[in-house]
């Protein structure tokens, strides 16, 4: 009987060694997966794409669009181009505006997605041949210090190409990213695609409402749409 014990006893203590250096090596594996899927589109040269960026903002009912064009071996300031506004031609007036709030926005808002996705709290969800769905924390600096560690994010990756082809980031808890704002739905949704060999963007959506001041009602949606990808000679 003791005998039997003892082999019980190992059997269970080896399948337990087992169990650890199989999560041990899930957890590399999802880490490098996700690190080469960020990697292939950091190593994007934006300078051999040309595309067209629709986007349509709702603020408290208010609805703007328009559409842009984007050619990457323009020189540093005319790769950018406004198309229409409201669905109507672009005055120069308009296209100054633009180009200037583009230059804004790129200074103050840009995120790198190394850094918003933080790599060591990757944990895994779901596994397929096709894809794998893994949760991760937020860093997002511009939402504020009370945000941390009020967001979660959700990512789907292909471990056969490493194409990261989803992020969602959703709030957990109520946060105020400035003096007298509070956001209670915040939500953002990044999606990829590969066209001839590169990771790009299709879309960008985000919906975030709240208060401002206390009973000023925030309610905002906003879309970037990619489209018209060409790989330039």
């Amino acid at each position: 009987m003791r005998t039997i014990f003892q082999l019980l006893l190992l059997i269970w203590l080896l399948f337990l060694s087992n169990q650890t250096n199989a999560t041990q090596f899930e957890a590399s594996h999802l880490k490098s997966v996700v690190q080469n899927a960020i990697q292939r589109i950091k190593d994007v040269d934006k300078t051999k794409w040309a595309f067209e960026l629709h986007s349509i903002e709702n603020e408290e009912g208010e609805v703007t669009d328009y559409t842009a064009a984007f050619n990457g071996a323009l020189p540093e300031g005319q790769k950018w181009q406004l198309l229409t506004k409201d669905k109507k031609p672009a005055t120069d007036k308009q296209k100054r505006a633009f180009i200037k709030q583009r230059n804004k926005d790129k200074k103050t808002f840009s995120v790198k997605l190394d850094q918003l996705i933080t790599i060591d709290s990757l944990q895994l969800l779901d596994s397929t041949n096709e894809a794998i769905t893994a949760s991760f924390d937020v860093n997002i600096p511009k939402l504020g210090d009370d945000a941390i560690g009020k967001l979660k994010g959700t990512l789907v990756v292909s471990p056969k190409n490493h194409l990261l082809k989803q992020i969602t980031i959703t709030n957990l808890a109520e946060f105020s990213p400035m003096a007298m704002t509070n956001i209670e739905k915040f939500k953002m949704v990044l999606t990829f695609t590969e066209v001839s060999g590169q990771v790009l963007p299709i879309n960008a959506e985000m919906t975030m409402r709240g208060t401002f001041a206390g009973f000023m009602e925030l309610n905002e949606t906003s879309k970037d749409s990619y489209i018209k990808y060409k790989l330039l000679e």
